[in-house]
């Protein structure tokens, strides 16, 4: 498959959002916390996520060092960044980041100047086995930084397969580690599921765990995975890479477009999606439909065909991302299971209504006739008749619009950063450990 110069893949395990906004212009920003500052780019879009992050920095918590550790390749850098933009804007903590150098935007990472501990880890799963001696020497550099920079708090923004070997260390060393799980079983299909349970074995030595949705809290702990008393449950943050341009109504004679974004995976029901738009159409409703996002299409190529569908089987860059949602009336989450959804968080903060299946966390994060509609049942016929419903009433649509701009601030990075925070203090620190920088496992 083609290859962009900036990569997208969906949010369920990987929740990879780029940016759509340039990062050439940052800059090292100084200012009343000290010479360790977040950079803060000069443009529209950034100066939004910072007012947002403002109206949610109300708290009067003490000053907190946290260290926010993200090693993966691709998945969940977009979500990193934008909170970095949202720790800039307050003077409640102050926020560095451990990174892979193999990241697939670490060119903007490096932005953050000295509040950045670049890491060098892998490039394939094969190096993930291979790398005993990297793995020493991130753990090493990581202990070295807490003491440096008097780190009171590591968190975790994704299970990786070397945080069971680095989890450990932090804790010996007095510091609070939290993790946060997005979820709580693999997904059928994703290839990447392989190292769950490997990954989770980070949560044996968390002080805290945070889920973005209530279903993935009472997964864990059904699972006996982890102490049910330090979990919390937070919610996923709405995603915005640029100003919402709003498609004008269409007209008599034009289609209601609907958007599939993200892998083509079997959970996300692009089959059950298909079926309900040909049920629409035998039935006369004008139904565009168009899928965008990496995977196997061939099972359903025929059928889309037959229905005209604008197809990109593709990894997405940031502007074909932007393009859709800008250009597409609602977004189908026709998912037959779902821990939460980041593309609901895409929709969301693009203020484009969304079409959803009942499953999973999607039921909390749509609610219903206010950001989007649920279907009765995860059916072809029930998701066809919340999408006809929604594509024939355009009052209730101006409504949902209206209501996801008005509702934005309440799911903002700043509002998630804050949640974070007053969980974290919640949690006393542990007792100090004796592990001393530099020490091997």
């Amino acid at each position: 498959m083609p290859a962009s110069s900036a990569k997208w893949s969906p949010p369920e395990l990987s929740l990879a959002f780029p940016d759509i906004t340039p990062r050439a212009d940052v800059a090292l920003a100084t200012g009343h916390r000290g010479t360790r500052q977040l950079p803060i780019a000069n443009d529209t879009v950034q100066a939004r996520r910072i007012e947002d992050s403002r109206i949610a920095a109300s708290t009067t918590l003490p000053c907190q060092r946290v260290l926010f550790l993200y090693w993966g390749r691709r998945g969940l850098s977009e979500f990193s960044l934008m909170l970095a933009d949202a720790a800039r804007a307050r003077s409640d903590i102050e926020a560095f980041f451990t990174v892979s150098r193999q990241n697939e935007k670490f060119s903007d990472f490096e932005m953050l100047g000295e509040c950045l501990e670049p890491v060098t880890t892998f490039e394939s799963n094969l190096g993930a086995l291979m790398s005993i001696a990297r793995v020493n020497k991130a753990r090493s550099q990581v202990l070295k930084r807490l003491r440096t920079d008097r780190i009171d708090t590591v968190v975790s923004l994704m299970p990786h397969v070397w945080s069971p070997l680095i989890a450990p260390a932090i804790r010996a060393a007095g510091v609070k580690f939290v993790s946060i799980v997005h979820d709580a079983e693999p997904h059928p299909g994703d290839l990447t599921s392989w190292v769950a349970s490997w990954a989770f074995r980070d949560l044996v030595h968390s002080d805290l765990v945070l889920t973005l949705s209530e279903h993935v809290t009472k997964s864990l702990k059904e699972s006996d995975t982890v102490d049910p008393s330090i979990v919390r449950t937070l919610f996923h943050p709405n995603l915005r890479f640029a100003e919402p341009v709003r498609p004008a109504w269409p007209l008599p004679t034009e289609p209601f477009r609907v958007l599939f974004l993200g892998r083509i995976l079997p959970y996300k029901g692009l089959g059950l999606l298909i079926e309900a738009v040909e049920g629409l159409r035998a039935r006369g409703l004008n139904i565009a439909l168009g899928v965008f996002g990496d995977g196997a299409i061939a099972p359903y190529c025929e059928r889309l065909k037959s229905l005209g569908a604008e197809v990109e089987n593709r990894w997405l860059s940031t502007d074909d991302i932007s393009a859709a949602l800008n250009k597409y009336h609602a977004v189908a989450l026709s998912h037959t299971e779902a821990s939460q959804s980041g593309i609901a968080a895409l929709a969301a903060g693009h203020c484009v209504p969304t079409v959803a299946n009942p499953v999973g966390g999607l039921v909390e994060q749509i609610v219903n006739e206010r950001s989007g509609l649920l279907a009765s049942l995860p059916t072809a016929a029930a998701f066809g008749d919340a999408l006809g419903r929604l594509a024939g009433d355009r009052g209730l649509y101006d409504s949902i619009t209206v209501n996801l701009q008005a509702e934005y601030n309440k799911k903002s990075f700043g509002a998630f950063l804050s949640n974070v925070l007053a969980c974290i203090h919640e949690f006393p620190a542990h007792a100090q450990g004796v592990a001393k920088v530099g020490d091997n496992m």
